[in-house]
């Protein structure tokens, strides 16, 4: 079950998912507590502590990632504010996504 869970594939749908959601006008207000969510059963899995810096929190969302394919999820920069981040992933619009993922 952890597999499947830490699975590219799964990871993917996941992010298809949440996409649909927040475009759709009734939906859209689901999004962000369903990804608050998910990132808490992602920590509770896999067990990950709170870090101290920006640095190590980046760190921890790589490591938080699919673990097969951490390549596909770069940190790009560090700021006194925050940790910014890309994940190389093919997007159905054919667009590039660029997340954000910690802010002090």
């Amino acid at each position: 079950m952890i597999a499947w869970l830490n699975s590219l594939r799964t990871f993917e749908r996941t992010l298809t998912l949440l996409a649909a959601i927040a475009r759709h006008r009734f939906f859209r207000g689901l999004a962000k507590p369903l990804t608050h969510a998910l990132a808490w059963l992602n920590v509770r899995v896999n067990g990950h502590r709170p870090q101290e810096s920006l640095t190590s929190l980046g760190q921890i969302w790589v490591a938080m990632m699919p673990p097969n394919d951490q390549q596909l999820f770069h940190i790009t920069e560090v700021t006194d504010e925050a940790t910014f981040a890309e994940i190389h992933l093919h997007c159905r619009s054919g667009e590039a996504e660029t997340a954000k993922p910690a802010t002090s």
